[in-house]
């Protein structure tokens, strides 16, 4: 037969221990730091963790309803997912900040990545989910935390005849100095007038960049006319120095063709190319006419130094052909 082993517990009264205040196993430590102390602290120290908000513009000319989603892990040991921002409208050239949840871990916080998605809709906005979106209103942003100290301009492109889908522009918001522009002059000394747009080869600075062709608005050029072909601000050296450009001239009769033209359709009678554009800049293109044979006249152009400042020349500039 077992024997049970009988332990009997002796409970001896504690001191300072009566019923109106429970004793503490715990000893108070003088130099405690009071509750509400504390709590001052904790918050003072949040406010010290980097913030993922950004600012975005609407420079599409019509009034905008935007979110932002975000791929997010908020906290250690909690799963990846879909996060969205509430819905901004926007009008015409306003502004607003996106508000992003605030990250505690800087490893996650700069792994975040998101995208903005744009409406007409309030309705649809509001309705929204990260999956159900078309594409062809989302914005790909990369990762959020590259975007501080810049700005989301939300634009609208039109390239030739393709329909026109959003587009946008990170702008820095810093005070810095103005890169070199690579606008040139081009005259028309051809005796008949022309439509002229221009097709630049170049990279933009972005989350996303990419090598691309845009497209310069149309201008109407009559015979002896001169105006500035206005090309985009590069701000990087490297890629300023290894952009590359075409011309697309076109004829009278010709507009329509003018406005739905893209490079990568444009007919070789109607092509120029002229090479890098940083060997052309500051100066002018003179377009002309040759003869060769029985063949039809042939467009030509000439690169000669400006004799007026470039500014003049921008201001006696015709008006371009909207897109």
């Amino acid at each position: 037969m077992k024997k049970l082993l009988l332990i009997t517990l002796l409970v001896t009264a504690l001191p300072n221990c009566s019923k109106k205040q429970p004793y503490s196993l715990f000893k108070e430590s003088k130099t405690q730091t009071p509750t509400k102390q504390i709590a001052i602290e904790t918050t003072t120290e949040q406010n010290k963790i980097p913030e993922l908000d950004f600012e975005v513009q609407n420079a599409t000319g019509k009034t905008l309803f935007i979110a932002c989603f975000t791929y997010i892990q908020k906290e250690k040991f909690t799963q990846w997912r879909w996060d969205k921002s509430p819905v901004y409208k926007l009008t015409p050239n306003a502004s607003t900040f996106i508000n992003i949840d605030t990250i505690p871990d800087n490893d996650y916080r700069s792994d975040i990545f998101g995208y903005l998605a744009i409406f007409e809709n309030e309705q649809e906005a509001n309705e929204s989910i990260y999956e159900l979106v078309d594409d062809n209103k989302k914005i790909d942003l990369d990762r959020i935390s590259e975007l501080t100290g810049k700005k989301v301009v939300v634009t609208v492109k039109k390239y030739g005849f393709r329909p026109a889908h959003l587009d946008f522009a990170i702008v820095s918001k810093e005070k810095k100095r103005l890169p070199p522009e690579l606008d040139f002059a081009i005259e028309n000394q051809t005796g008949k007038m022309l439509f002229v747009t221009g097709f630049m080869y170049e990279i933009k600075e972005s989350t996303r960049s990419v090598w691309n062709y845009e497209k310069t608005p149309v201008l109407k050029l009559e015979p002896g006319q001169t105006a500035m072909i206005d090309i985009d601000t590069i701000a990087r050296k490297r890629d300023r120095i290894y952009m590359s450009g075409f011309l697309g001239v076109f004829e009278e009769h010709e507009e329509k063709e003018a406005n739905e033209a893209t490079y990568e359709l444009l007919p070789p009678k109607n092509k120029l190319s002229l090479g890098r554009l940083s060997r052309i800049q500051g100066q002018k293109v003179i377009l002309e006419v040759e003869r060769y044979g029985s063949v039809s006249d042939i467009n030509e152009f000439a690169i000669k130094p400006t004799a007026s400042p470039l500014e003049n020349i921008e201001a006696e500039a015709p008006t371009g052909v909207n897109l």
